[in-house]
């Protein structure tokens, strides 16, 4: 995942960082959830459905 600086021009407004900050915390979260979930169920002898 490619993570870029902030727009040299943009206000600061620290909400806006926090809650980038939250929802890239959960979308990793969730992947590991995923691909927690996937193994197991290969393990069980399920293919995940996508």
């Amino acid at each position: 995942m490619a993570v870029y600086g902030p727009n040299p021009t943009d206000r600061d407004v620290p909400e806006i960082g926090d809650e980038l900050a939250i929802a890239r915390a959960l979308e990793n979260l969730a992947e590991r959830l995923k691909r927690t979930a996937y193994g197991d169920m290969a393990a069980a002898g399920s293919a995940p459905r996508h």
